[in-house]
């Protein structure tokens, strides 16, 4: 398992009342302007129909409606739902640098976001890992960890962020802790098959060994 830990995000950075682009409960986007047409991200965001043992249920185009929110795709088996969501905020220019504190925002506004949902009682409880900037496969990304109580079921819970062809590339994976004994290995499995499949532009490192 590839993974470097190279910087510590304060949590104080992701405290509870951020906004911003989350898909899980988005917030709303005033101009309604799109610079992110569905063929652009049917041209470079191709999706499988089965990432690791989830299979693709759902898409769903919030940009003709609420511009800057993008595209979400949904993955599910009877264990765990992913969520992936592609958009721009409504900027045309969105760095590749994880470290920029244009991206740290976003990522900051999503996180806030969850902890919003933990506040209003869509989840009954809600503990976190520390936030943390992390290297997965050759890919730099934000990621922070949840262990939430939704519906009566314990749930594992990770969010993350990175940036990949000039738009913010997110996601929210949830699993049955239950059901799933291996939920921590388990969710880094499914990040580092994302990340391989979808969002490595060099195919040498991508299929090195």
């Amino acid at each position: 398992m590839r993974i470097l830990l190279y910087i510590i995000v304060s949590m104080t950075l992701l405290a509870p009342g951020c906004t911003g682009i989350t898909g899980v409960g988005e917030s709303p986007v005033q101009k309604m302007e799109s610079y992110f047409p569905q063929s652009q991200y049917e041209k470079d965001f191709i999706f499988p129909p089965i990432m690791g043992p989830l299979t693709l249920t759902s898409r769903i185009d919030y940009e003709k409606t609420a511009p800057g929110l993008g595209y979400s795709t949904k993955y599910v088996d009877n264990i765990a739902s992913m969520e992936i969501y592609v958009y721009d905020s409504q900027n045309k220019f969105i760095p590749d640098d994880i470290k920029s504190p244009f991206v740290l925002r976003a990522f900051q506004d999503a996180a806030g976001d969850i902890f919003d949902l933990g506040k209003d009682g869509t989840f009954s409880r809600m503990t976190f890992s520390d936030a943390r900037g992390m290297t997965l496969s050759g890919k730099n990304m934000y990621m922070i960890t949840f262990q939430i109580t939704q519906d009566n079921t314990e749930k594992f819970c990770v969010l993350m962020l990175t940036v990949h062809r000039g738009k913010f590339f997110k996601v929210w994976l949830s699993i049955d802790k239950d059901k799933d004994p291996d939920y921590v290995d388990d969710s880094i499995r499914l990040l580092e098959e994302i990340t391989q499949e979808l969002l490595l532009e060099d195919l040498a490192r991508r299929y090195a060994i």
